[in-house]
């Protein structure tokens, strides 16, 4: 083969695949700015000074991306350029299109979550994640919402710090999250009924509650949804006895709303530990002790609407944590007030929507 034909042959091979990248990031430039100065009110924190140094390096261009062919969310952030240097960044600038933000990030599984973020006049961010299915396992799984909505709230969300309420997709089937756990297998013995998932109606909800100068822990209850109130009782009243031919633990009876229960008052491996439930008409209701259990059903503001999800009072966390500790609050506040996420199972994934609500005046 002469030297022009091997030139030729050359030429025509198909070139060579682009570097495969694991993480690719689009976003206009003034909204990652405004972000950044957000997160720079974080005074004194690793994550405000770094917030600064991003701010002060953002190239002066339209748009800014970069991407990575490791999952190394640092290097991302830290190859931030203009959008026109880069062919690929150009085509996936396209494809954010009114949206401030575009985020997608691939699995091991080579699926890939995607985030679109949007921002308002008010600086109130918009999220939209679209997460692959089959990416939970164990626990993981309550937190994947199904199709229908969980229904009304039976836990108060008045100063409730942190509030969820969820139907998961596969229901709630506590055999699976202890099987896989030695320790739990002994302790439940895989035979109690409180395990067995016919029992709940597919609903779980948790609150976390602003404590109380002086506790050492915050209020914490849940509470499981039943199809029947006498079986879940049965059950219940099944795991306790259980629990105490394990444990030497004495019980009590209690009450919370009207709605009977138990303690075990000397369950105290945690601070504050003094695990108790009630029976209410929809719910078990359990609490990390019987003040938790009353926190709950105290009545007041709902917190969450039917549709259910996730609700986190970002604006009180500085205040729980000086109760605890017993620290005054210092420092910057945080840049933004409230977390609302609402998740519903779709046909390409599990479509969450997070709201995160700017603070005012800053």
């Amino acid at each position: 083969m002469t030297t022009a034909a091997v030139a030729t042959c050359l030429a025509c091979r198909a070139p060579e695949p682009a570097d495969p990248f694991i993480a690719i990031f689009a976003a206009r430039t003034t909204s990652v700015s405004q972000f950044l100065d957000r997160l720079a009110q974080l005074e004194d924190t690793r994550i405000g000074r770094r917030a600064r140094e991003l701010r002060a390096a953002l190239p002066k261009c339209r748009a800014v991306g970069a991407w990575v062919p490791e999952p190394d969310a640092a290097a991302l952030l830290a190859g931030l350029r203009c959008i026109g240097e880069d062919s690929r960044l150009v085509a996936f600038d396209r494809l954010r299109g009114n949206r401030d933000f575009a985020l997608d990030w691939q699995l091991d599984n080579g699926e890939s979550v995607r985030v679109r973020v949007g921002f308002d006049r008010s600086e109130d961010a918009d999220v939209e994640l679209l997460l692959p299915r089959g990416t939970a396992h164990g626990a993981g799984t309550l937190l994947v919402p199904g199709p229908d909505s969980p229904g009304p709230a039976q836990l108060t969300g008045t100063d409730a710090l942190v509030h969820v309420r969820l139907r998961p997709r596969d229901g709630i089937d506590l055999t699976a999250l202890v099987a896989g756990d030695p320790r739990a297998q002994q302790l439940f013995r895989l035979k109690s009924r409180f395990l067995a998932s016919t029992i709940f109606d597919g609903t779980w909800e948790a609150a976390i509650y602003l404590p109380t100068p002086g506790e050492a822990a915050p209020p914490l209850a849940l509470a499981l949804g039943f199809r029947s109130r006498t079986a879940a009782i049965a059950a219940m009243e099944e795991l306790i006895e259980t629990l105490r031919s394990t444990w030497p633990v004495a019980r009590t009876e209690f009450s919370a709303n009207g709605a009977p229960g138990t303690c075990l008052p000397n369950l105290r491996i945690m601070p504050d530990l003094a695990p108790c439930y009630v029976a209410t008409d929809r719910a078990l209701v359990i609490g990390w002790n019987g003040a938790s259990v009353e926190r709950a059903l105290a009545g007041g503001a709902p917190g969450l609407k039917p549709v259910g999800g996730l609700l986190v009072e970002l604006a009180r966390l500085a205040e729980a944590d000086s109760n605890l500790t017993g620290m005054p609050v210092t420092g910057a506040q945080m840049p933004w007030t409230r977390l609302h996420a609402v998740g519903r199972e779709e046909k390409d994934g599990v479509r969450v929507r997070v709201h995160l609500e700017a603070r005012r005046g800053t």
